[in-house]
C-alpha cells in the first residue's frame, strides 16, 4: 500500500479530518481523535519554541520492529497535516499530495480554521483526496491491463538463465504500490523498506540497484526503472495543471542474474502495454 491515513488538525489541536485506509492504523484510529490531536499540537509546540520543524515520527509495533509506520508532518498556515504512510514510502514527494490537497480543497476554508470553526467536507472534496493520497488514477490505469501484465511478466519469470525475475511491482512517484506480480505482498514491502529513503523523482529512463539481504530470505537485487511512462499532473489533481508524474517498475532478481540483460527484457515486453 503505502499511504495508510490522514489526520488534519489546526495548530490548537481542533481536529478537522481523519480518514484511515489501512489495519496498520487500527490502533490510532480506536483512540479518541481529540486526544492524537492535543499531542500532536504538543509536539508541534515543542519543536516550535526551539526554533525547528518537526519531519517525521515512527511508531514501532514492538521492540524488535525497524520499520514501523511514518507519520509525514507539515504545516501550512493554520492547519497541521499529518499523513501515516509505510517507511518505505518517499517522504519528501508525499508533501507534494499534501500541497495539492491543501490548494485544492483547504486553501478556500482557512479564514474558517483560524477563527477556530469547524467545517465540513463535501463527499467529491473527501473523495479528491482519497484519490490523490492513494494514486487511484494511476492504479487504475495499472489494473486496467492487469490481465496482460500478468501474462507477460509470468513469460518473463519463466525464462530463467540470467534474468531469474523472483517478481515485478510498478509503483507511483512517491512509491506507492500500485501492482505487483509473482511475488508475496508482504515480501515486497520488507524489500522495498530495506531500501532506504529516497526524496526524489528518478529520472527518465534511470536505473537504480540495490542488493537486500534480510533474515529468512535469500538475498536480492532490487533492480527499479523509470520507464518513461507518464500521466498528466491535471488528470490525477482533477485541475489545471502542468506537468506529468513518472511510474515506476520494481524488478526483484536473483544476485547472479544480469541486470542489463534484464531490464532490456522487462522494458521490451512491459512499456508497449502502456501504449
Amino acid at each position: 500500500m503505502a499511504i495508510l491515513g490522514l489526520l488534519i488538525q489546526n495548530k490548537n489541536g481542533l481536529p478537522i479530518f481523519f480518514s484511515g485506509w489501512s489495519d496498520k492504523i487500527k490502533t490510532i484510529k480506536s483512540l479518541d481523535t481529540g486526544l492524537i490531536t492535543g499531542f500532536f499540537s504538543a509536539l508541534f509546540s515543542f519543536t516550535d519554541s526551539f526554533n525547528k520543524k518537526l519531519s517525521y515520527i515512527r511508531f514501532l509495533e514492538t521492540s524488535m520492529d525497524i520499520y514501523g509506520i511514518d507519520t509525514i508532518c507539515i504545516e501550512i498556515d493554520d492547519y497541521l497535516f499529518l499523513c501515516f504512510v509505510d517507511s518505505y514510502q518517499f517522504h519528501e514527494l508525499v508533501k507534494y499530495k499534501i500541497k495539492w490537497i491543501y490548494n485544492i480543497v483547504f486553501k478556500r476554508y482557512t479564514s474558517q480554521i483560524e477563527k477556530g470553526l469547524t467545517i465540513k467536507l463535501t463527499e467529491s472534496e473527501i473523495k479528491l483526496i482519497e484519490n490523490i493520497l492513494k494514486d487511484n488514477f494511476q492504479k487504475f490505469a495499472v489494473l486496467s491491463i492487469k490481465n496482460y501484465l500478468n501474462s507477460a511478466i509470468d513469460e518473463l519469470i519463466s525464462l530463467g538463465g540470467d534474468s531469474q525475475i523472483c517478481g515485478i511491482s510498478i509503483n507511483s512517484f512517491d512509491n506507492t504500490i500500485l501492482y505487483s506480480f509473482g511475488i508475496e505482498y508482504s515480501s515486497l514491502e520488507l524489500f522495498l523498506n530495506n531500501l532506504g529513503q529516497k526524496g526524489s523523482i528518478i529520472k527518465d529512463n534511470e536505473i537504480q540497484y540495490c542488493y537486500i539481504s534480510v533474515p529468512d530470505f535469500m538475498p536480492i537485487l532490487l533492480v527499479t526503472i523509470n520507464p518513461v511512462i507518464k500521466f498528466p499532473i491535471s488528470d490525477i489533481i482533477q485541475e489545471m495543471a502542468t506537468g506529468e508524474l513518472p511510474i515506476y517498475f520494481n524488478i526483484i532478481i536473483d544476485t547472479s542474474s544480469n541486470v542489463d540483460k534484464t531490464v532490456k527484457l522487462v522494458l521490451r515486453k512491459l512499456v508497449p502495454l502502456f501504449e
